[in-house]
């Protein structure tokens, strides 16, 4: 059994990593699997708190994995796991796509060019402004 920690107000599962005992780590030697620590800090499943509140990707991609899991029963858990990697795993192609607003390194030194009065080019004076936002989205320029 897992044991539950409350780190900075979030619960976390502190447990052994699955890859290195029983039929998972003769895939670890066969090459099949990397492995880079022994102990895993992990979060909770996203279905354990509320399962309403995953997106339309995480359910999808959940029911692509059951179905190659619940077709591939009985099976050894090396072709298992070969089944799942090519069907199962990848992109679902349903994830929303994030708007990001690149701004300016150079606020410092804008501030000294225009302390020195030198001219600055009106192409970085302001931060650019993304042409399709997915969400509205106040810029917050820094000084």
């Amino acid at each position: 059994m897992a044991t539950k920690i409350i780190v900075f107000g979030k619960p976390k599962v502190l447990k052994k990593n699955p890859w290195l005992s029983g039929k998972l780590a003769s895939l670890v030697k066969k090459g099949l699997a990397r492995v880079k620590k022994e102990y895993i800090l992990a979060d909770l499943p996203p279905w354990a708190e509320d399962p309403s509140r995953l997106s339309r990707a995480q359910i999808y991609q959940i029911l692509r994995f059951s179905k190659v899991a619940h077709e591939t029963r009985g099976m050894s858990i090396e072709d298992r796991i070969l089944r799942i990697k090519q069907e199962a795993s990848g992109p679902t192609g349903m994830a929303r796509p994030k708007a990001r607003v690149e701004l300016p390194r150079i606020g410092r030194i804008i501030t000294i060019a225009q302390a020195m009065g030198l001219s600055i080019p009106p192409e970085i004076a302001r931060a650019p402004v993304p042409s399709t936002p997915a969400t509205p989205q106040v810029a917050v320029i820094r000084e």
